[in-house]
């Protein structure tokens, strides 16, 4: 239980640092459009990281296995 709730707490640490960035980078121009877009992206990611940590862990305690995702 405690390693779901580092990894929540370090997803959503890295999307709070992200935010920042990009706000900053696109208020002093010193970041692209594109680039802003991506790291977005990243944060959109993080989000469903964390469900799927939390949907897994959830299924792990109930006795189920975990759904295996693809890769493609």
């Amino acid at each position: 239980m405690k390693l779901r709730q580092h990894v929540k707490e370090f997803l959503l640490l890295q999307n709070m640092m992200l935010k920042d960035f990009v706000r900053q980078g696109l208020a002093n121009q010193s970041l692209a459009t594109e680039d802003a877009a991506r790291l977005s992206r990243v944060e959109t990611l993080n989000i469903q990281e964390m469900a799927r940590w939390d949907r897994d862990l959830s299924a792990t305690r109930n006795g189920a296995t975990p759904p295996q995702e693809s890769n493609g």
